[in-house]
């Protein structure tokens, strides 16, 4: 790794780790100030509701809610900012409002507050990017958040009374799609060698032009590494 790669890497884990510190600062706030969460929470399809769509994510109901989403938020978080640093922003500002809207469309009725939305935006994103990328490292991550946060997915559906299944399934939804529209915001060009450009030569086609020793005039008195001395 060299030194622009561990200066990313610090940064990701430096501005992953500022959003965990904030998360846990607004709680201390809330129970200090006597606040109900749900007053930021998203109220689906009440006016006075709108508001939780940019403040929702940031509260949670109690310790324990707010725990089971600061790991993942950590993690995948710093897993976006460090593998995608170029789609980051634009993906990251278009699943808070998708997810957050769509739930003031669509979710039950009721008060929607926590950041497991985001952290299913989060790992779908991830996931699915390594897919329809299909370069060898984003399919590594993609399967390394495949193996850690595969139960994930049980989250979409309605199996758990008094949690929000609707943000997660919004979430998921919101990073699928935004995985295939940044899929082409900072893709590296695989190098290509000769023979891809050209099927009708092979890596051992005798005629081919990197077959120096071949088809270079005077090659034979060349030495090339591998070469056996001759007497």
């Amino acid at each position: 790794m060299d030194n622009r790669d561990k200066g990313k890497l610090i940064s990701s884990f430096v501005i992953a780790g500022a959003v965990s510190v904030l998360l846990v600062f607004i709680h201390v706030i809330i129970i200090l100030g006597g606040t109900s969460p749900g007053v930021f929470g998203i109220i689906p399809r009440e006016v006075g509701g709108l508001t939780g769509i940019l403040t929702s994510p940031w509260v949670h109901g109690d310790w324990s809610h707010l725990f089971s989403n600061l790991g993942p938020i950590f993690v995948l978080l710093s897993a976006m900012l460090y593998f995608y640093r170029k789609a980051a922003l634009l993906a990251l500002m278009w699943m808070y409002l998708m997810t957050g809207t769509w739930v003031w469309i669509a979710a039950h009725p009721g008060m929607h507050i926590g950041a497991s939305g985001m952290v299913y935006a989060l790992a779908f994103y991830i996931f699915f990017s390594g897919i329809i990328r299909r370069d060898t490292r984003s399919v590594a991550v993609s399967m390394v958040i495949a193996f850690f946060y595969g139960s994930l997915v049980w989250g979409i559906l309605p199996l758990q009374p008094g949690v929000s299944w609707e943000s997660h399934l919004f979430g998921g939804i919101a990073g699928v799609a935004l995985a295939w529209f940044t899929r082409k915001v900072g893709v590296t060009q695989r190098r290509r060698y000769a023979w891809e450009e050209d099927p009708e030569q092979g890596p051992d086609d005798d005629r081919a032009l990197w077959n120096y020793q071949k088809n270079w005039n005077g090659s034979n008195q060349m030495y090339f590494p591998g070469d056996r001395f001759k007497d």
